[in-house]
């Protein structure tokens, strides 16, 4: 009886075993597909930024255009720097 139960605590512990190992490369199988995924998170959202950077910049520069001395007049007031 004794022998019988001493089998089942090691069958126990090497099933346990294996559950652990395989636990740990399931880990580091996340790990890696959580470190892609946000990689790849990171980028659309560069590229987002980069888009909406680009857009503000063509509407400075035709702001720029539109307020500047040479332009016809749209109808728009004219900026003046005081002190320029």
């Amino acid at each position: 009886m004794m022998n019988k139960s001493l089998t089942e605590k090691e069958e126990l512990i090497s099933t346990l075993s294996k559950i652990y190992d395989q636990l740990e490369e399931l880990e580091l199988a996340l790990v890696a597909s959580f470190s892609k995924q946000r990689t790849r998170l990171n980028n659309e959202e560069l590229g987002k930024i980069f888009i909406a950077v680009n857009k503000l910049s063509l509407i400075e520069e035709k702001l720029i255009h539109r307020h500047s001395p040479d332009s016809k007049d749209l109808g728009y007031p004219s900026v003046q720097v005081k002190g320029a």
